[in-house]
């Protein structure tokens, strides 16, 4: 059954921890995604995802609509330039700082 993206399937089945930026699973679906394993595959332009339902997620807008309960509506970008780090407090929305 495909898992519908919302605020409290994401937080059922991920920790993400605003500090690190480190999205993890409390969940084990399958073999290869099991409960406790960082989410931390790396696409070709440096951002992190996962699989979920059903598609490709990135970690920067999962962790959003984990802390946020809504999914960003606009571009979110990384204020140190790192794709990879997904800290709470490097990540802003439409490339604006504040």
């Amino acid at each position: 059954m495909k898992q519908e993206l919302t605020a409290e399937s994401v937080r059922h089945h991920f920790n993400y921890d605003p500090d690190t930026g480190v999205l993890t699973r409390r969940v084990t679906v399958n073999g290869m995604a099991k409960a406790g394993h960082v989410c931390a595959t790396t696409d070709e332009r440096g951002y992190k995802f996962t699989i979920f339902a059903g598609k490709r997620q990135y970690v920067h807008r999962l962790a959003l609509l984990h802390v946020y309960g809504q999914l960003p509506t606009r571009k979110v970008e990384h204020r140190n330039c790192q794709r990879g780090d997904n800290r709470l407090s490097n990540l802003v929305l439409g490339g604006k700082l504040k």
